[in-house]
């Protein structure tokens, strides 16, 4: 089984959504895509479902139009389906407007959606802001690991199939390199 991009389908999101019980929100700035797409086919290899808003083709007319009503609408959608929401902070996130708003939007959802961050290399750790500070901190692969596991303890029939797996199993498997070297570790 493998997870799926929730965001890249002929489906509306909320038909695809309606039978899904876990989804990760993967918020990003603009100049991570590349190592934001490495994260989400990880995430979806370890079969958990993603919403990365690349693949939402609603969004992207959106973004083309500067229809910005239609932008903020089909991001709160995608956020408002997810029940997680993993931020990947770079030294170039400190320029972005969406990050905070995506993580702000969550954390005020009533369905309390997981709010956890991953640092890629480039980040001074030192310099997290206190909104990231209330949320998980995730550093490295194995830490990585140890959090889509907890997720997928959501999943009984999965986490019955990974639990009694270690870093160097199936599960932390990482044969396409996806993570490669961009994982700030601690």
């Amino acid at each position: 089984m493998t997870g799926i991009n929730l965001a890249k389908s002929n489906l509306s999101f909320f038909e695809k959504y309606k039978d899904i019980k876990k989804c990760i929100f993967i918020s990003y700035k603009r100049e991570n895509r590349a190592e934001a797409l490495n994260i989400g086919e990880y995430i979806m290899e370890n079969n958990i479902d993603i919403y990365l808003d690349v693949f939402d083709d609603k969004l992207q007319v959106a973004a083309n139009d500067d229809n910005h009503e239609l932008i903020t609408s089909c991001l709160e959608k995608g956020l408002s389906k997810s029940t997680h929401l993993l931020s990947i902070i770079s030294e170039k996130t400190r320029d972005s407007w969406w990050v905070p708003y995506e993580i702000g939007y969550s954390k005020c959802k009533k369905s309390k959606t997981n709010v956890a961050t991953i640092l890629l290399k480039d980040f001074n750790d030192q310099d997290i802001p206190s909104y990231l500070r209330v949320a998980r901190i995730i550093y490295g692969k194995y830490d990585f690991h140890r959090y889509l596991q907890e997720v997928l303890s959501d999943y009984p029939e999965l986490y019955n199939k990974y639990s009694s797996h270690t870093q160097e199993n199936e599960m932390y498997s990482d044969e396409k390199n996806l993570l490669g070297n961009i994982l700030k570790e601690k």
